[in-house]
């Protein structure tokens, strides 16, 4: 029998819970914090979350997002080979964070510690897999603490960072998803999904949408979603061939992922989506009979520019 052993490193980034995310996409993600019913509902917020810690509780229900677990999580995906930088996008307004990942960069590293990262055949089933150096050094080991970021279970020795190999070519070139999360937490909170796309020896694009975390000067509207991942593939659009790009997103980032998609279909743009919605429409009619209306008017497209007003409720096409 193989000996499997479950990673046991504490989640570095503290997400939003449920009811934080109820309460901040209106008033952080949209920008909605001056007026009245804005500072009421972060009052209720803040109340609960001290009253909560005050009394110890170990109900989630109220943490909110961590800064300093964010900046932690950002700065262990550069350690293993990641890049972050700011983009302005056309309209001029503000600046926009996001950051790539490419595979190969992590590759070289594992083998200038004197590690293999290859595809392989392991307990009859095809994996990629990360052996270690022969001989462990410090710094092999504290790479390998870096590594425990995406969980990635240990087999016989091995580290694997992906399961079904066998559902990749081996001589299909490195594809690029640069994906567009949902609406009410940072890009350094998506460590396993991150995970799964490094895994497979592919590359990713993250980027953070709206005044989330280190974003700022970002205009509340609908046009303003559809600029910012308009940005970040002019950012990366020359690094690869366009069959070579995927761009997608869940919940609410996958209607902004489907716009970009519809603008680069011809090119030949992929695209892919994850437990979303169909259009921004869909989006907000959810979330609350008190708060989408307000939310729905942040994102009224009567003042979108000619060339967006076209788009499809929608993707009628899919690559």
């Amino acid at each position: 029998m193989p000996t499997v052993v479950a990673p046991t490193t504490p989640d570095i980034i503290t997400p939003y819970s449920p009811i934080a995310k109820i309460l901040k996409v209106p008033v952080f993600r949209l920008a909605l914090g001056n007026d009245l019913v804005s500072r009421i509902t972060i009052a209720v917020h803040n109340f609960f979350s001290r009253i909560c810690s005050f009394f110890g509780c170990s109900n989630r229900a109220f943490l909110s997002f961590d800064p300093a677990r964010a900046q932690a999580s950002l700065d262990r995906f550069i350690a293993l080979g990641a890049e972050a930088s700011f983009v302005t996008p056309r309209d001029g307004k503000g600046k926009v964070q996001m950051m790539t990942f490419s595979a190969r960069d992590l590759d070289l590293k594992i083998t200038d510690l004197g590690g293999t990262w290859e595809r392989m055949t392991l307990n009859n089933r095809e994996v990629f897999a990360i052996t270690p150096s022969s001989n462990i050094t410090p710094e092999w080991t504290a790479f390998k603490e870096k590594l425990s970021h995406f969980h990635w279970p240990e087999e016989d020795g091995k580290i694997i960072t992906c399961d079904c190999a066998d559902a990749i070519p081996a001589d299909a070139p490195t594809q690029c998803f640069l994906y567009a999360h949902s609406t009410s937490s940072s890009f350094t909170s998506d460590w396993k999904r991150a995970g799964f796309y490094i895994g497979a020896k592919q590359d990713l694009c993250f980027f953070d949408n709206g005044n989330t975390w280190k974003n700022s000067g970002r205009p509340p509207s609908e046009e303003s979603f559809y600029l910012e991942i308009e940005a970040v593939h002019e950012n990366i659009k020359d690094r690869y061939h366009p069959e070579q790009l995927w761009v997608g997103g869940s919940c609410g980032g996958a209607p902004v992922a489907a716009y970009l998609k519809r603008r680069l279909h011809d090119q030949g743009v992929n695209f892919f989506t994850e437990t979303s919605f169909y259009d921004l429409n869909d989006f907000v009619r959810p979330i609350s009979p008190f708060f989408a209306p307000r939310i729905k008017g942040c994102l009224k497209s009567t003042d979108l520019p000619a060339e967006m007003e076209d788009r499809p409720p929608f993707l009628p096409i899919w690559r």
